[in-house]
C-alpha cells in the first residue's frame, strides 16, 4: 500500500529523512539545520517546556546559552533580551530561581 502511495515520489536525501519532526527554524521555512549542528531533541523538548520559552523564541535561547547551567546564570533583563518579551523573561526567571524544598533523607 506504501508503494503505491509514492509511487510517482523520489526518495527523500537523508538529510530531508533526518529533518521530519524538527521544527523549521524562525528565519525560514522548511530550512533544515546545518548538517555540522547537532541537536539534542529531548534536550529541546525540555527546553520547549520551560515556563516562557515558546516555539518563537527557544531557538534564541539556544543561540544564546550552551547549556541549561548557562541558562540559569541569566538575569532577567538578560533573558528579556534573548526572549524578546519581559513577561516571558520574568516568569522563566522565576520558574528557574523558585525555592526548591530539600527534605533530609529518612
Amino acid at each position: 500500500m506504501f508503494a503505491a502511495f509514492k509511487i510517482a515520489e523520489p526518495e527523500p536525501t537523508v538529510e530531508q529523512a533526518a529533518a521530519v519532526g524538527v521544527p523549521a527554524p524562525a528565519g525560514g521555512a522548511g530550512a533544515l539545520p546545518a548538517p555540522e549542528e547537532p541537536f539534542n531533541q529531548p534536550a529541546i523538548d525540555f527546553l520547549r517546556r520551560l515556563p516562557g520559552v515558546t516555539e518563537a523564541n527557544y531557538r534564541r535561547v539556544m543561540d544564546a546559552v550552551d547549556c541549561l547551567a548557562d541558562l540559569a546564570e541569566l538575569s532577567q533583563e538578560q533573558l528579556a533580551g534573548i526572549l524578546g518579551d519581559a513577561r516571558q523573561a520574568k516568569t522563566l526567571h522565576e520558574f528557574i530561581h523558585a525555592p526548591f524544598p530539600v527534605h533530609a533523607a529518612p
